[in-house]
């Protein structure tokens, strides 16, 4: 009988590595989508002529006061985490304004939001093109540094 003996300790050493340098070359194009999404997301619709609620502030009366102060400054109160672990990395952009779903979740979303607020789901479509050529970009980038084509 003949047996074969392979040592594949070298070779998982710098796969190892090369994954860890996969995960750190993403971390770019994944902080670059975060910042598109967040800056469509966060963009506000224009006011509605005869509105009575004040953004920052709440609802008011026919007199223009603020009845009572309810925002939660859904404007400022965006999140955006990445996250590495297992061989993944994960980039995620919230909002932590408890009515936030209720403005801009596609599947959530209230129905006087709709047609005016970029839900989570317009966002990502629309800079999908964008998205996708940071991740082609550094892909590029990183394989031309590794001596690639």
């Amino acid at each position: 009988m003949i047996t074969i003996e392979v040592n594949n300790s070298d070779a998982l050493r710098k796969l190892g590595r090369l994954e860890s340098e996969v995960t750190h070359m993403l971390r770019a194009p994944i902080q670059r989508s975060l910042a598109v999404l967040h800056a469509d997301m966060a963009t506000y619709p224009p006011v509605r002529p005869g509105q009575r609620y004040i953004r920052g502030r709440g609802p008011t009366n026919a007199a223009g006061e603020v009845l009572r102060l309810t925002s939660q400054q859904l404007g400022k109160r965006w999140t955006e985490r990445i996250t590495e672990g297992g061989g993944t990395i994960t980039g995620e952009l919230g909002n932590n304004a408890t009515y936030g779903p209720y403005v801009q979740d596609s599947e959530l979303q209230a129905w006087m939001h709709r047609d005016r607020w970029v839900t989570n789901e317009q966002a990502a479509e629309d800079n999908a093109g964008e998205i996708q050529g940071f991740f082609t970009d550094a892909i590029d980038e990183f394989i031309a540094s590794a001596g690639g084509a």
